[in-house]
């Protein structure tokens, strides 16, 4: 039964019973009404024919169908979607909404590549009549945008996962932060712009990160990929595991390969138009905050017997140094920022010392 709604009683029983009897049957995808109802199978399905569900030929065969007429499937609510926009002239909108590890990330990819596949096919009446009357060369200008658009949007997927994604128990890809995508189109139905809001980013996941995860992609994909000029440009050491931050034991994901994904990004990064000299400046603050997760402070006193923090070994020293030179600044004001503050009581300027807890707190906090 692909639709839920078909179900003797939709209450929670007959709905959960529903669901596992087609995820035993290898149905991973049930509708309920017009909502696709994903259940994650952590790994690849395939058709009868040996290729992906997701492969061109799935594109095709959703492509011009009525959504009542459709298998349960991404491609099935992207084209629905895709059609009332051409026929009707209204945005549309597609929300993807699940706990952690549900799938939200690749299913999203899959509408994401139906819409700017099928979107340079012009289906609409108007949209036929409109590219007949259009010049060879306004028509190429139109393929080339749409091309374009459709390379940088698919660009800015591996760029983002790698600073915005991590390793948890739950997915190994799991996205750390929320995504709003617009895609915009013309009256050909052609993917013309299109823009991603980033919000929400785990940030406390720099700092630390639970038994059995790991910190964002990026950092490991630095640490395994950088070439040996940038590992002495960045002081890097060989091992990620020297760093604070990145000391979990499972800093390796199965079948993952950090070092093959880092030149993946950094291409995609160019393709996106992020210039060599901006990525370069990009992954050196990486490595700054890095050797500032390694500096660390002890509980001492000032003259007056007050507490206040200190660095609290040579180790520690020489990475705050570390870090201050590849931030470009000197090390004794950044030492001076992490220990202390200047407040101005009556028009005069009054230190204020941190102990070891707020020292590293302001640390964490950069």
């Amino acid at each position: 039964m692909k639709d839920l709604l078909m179900v003797d009683a939709v209450d929670e029983q007959h709905v959960v019973d529903e669901l596992v009897t087609r995820y035993r049957q290898g149905y991973v995808y049930t509708f309920l009404g017009p909502v696709l109802i994903a259940m994650n199978p952590y790994k690849l399905l395939r058709q009868p024919n040996g290729d992906s569900i997701y492969a061109r030929n799935m594109i095709d065969a959703f492509s011009g169908k009525e959504l009542h007429l459709c298998d349960p499937h991404p491609f099935a609510l992207a084209e629905n979607a895709y059609t009332s926009l051409m026929r009707f002239g209204l945005d549309q909108s597609l929300l993807i909404t699940g706990e952690s590890g549900s799938g939200k990330t690749e299913t999203s990819k899959h509408v994401m590549r139906y819409l700017t596949t099928i979107s340079t096919r012009s289906r609409a009446k108007s949209a036929v009549i409109a590219n007949r009357r259009m010049s060879v060369a306004q028509r190429k200008e139109a393929d080339d945008m749409t091309s374009h658009v459709t390379d940088v949007l698919w660009g800015s997927n591996p760029v983002l996962e790698a600073f915005g994604n991590a390793q948890t128990i739950r997915n190994n890809n799991s996205s750390r932060f929320g995504k709003y995508i617009v895609l915009q189109m013309n009256r050909l139905g052609q993917v013309i712009g299109g823009y991603i809001d980033n919000y929400l980013l785990e940030r406390s996941r720099v700092i630390r990160q639970a038994e059995g995860e790991r910190n964002f992609h990026a950092f490991y994909q630095m640490m395994s990929g950088a070439t040996a000029a940038e590992r002495e440009a960045w002081q890097l050491p060989e091992s990620a595991e020297e760093f604070d931050v990145l000391s979990n034991e499972d800093a390796k994901i199965e079948g993952v390969d950090d070092a093959e994904n880092y030149v993946n990004v950094r291409q995609n990064m160019t393709a996106v138009g992020i210039s060599d000299d901006e990525q370069r400046q990009i992954f050196q603050q990486l490595a700054a905050i890095l050797w500032l997760g390694n500096v660390a402070f002890k509980e001492t006193t000032d003259e007056a017997h007050n507490p206040r923090a200190a660095i609290e070994t040579p180790e520690a020293r020489e990475a705050l140094a570390k870090a201050a030179s590849l931030l470009g600044v000197e090390a004794e004001k950044l030492e001076a920022l992490l220990t202390f503050r200047i407040v101005n009581i009556y028009r005069e300027d009054q230190k204020v010392l941190f102990d070891a807890r707020q020292a590293k707190k302001v640390s964490d906090s950069i």
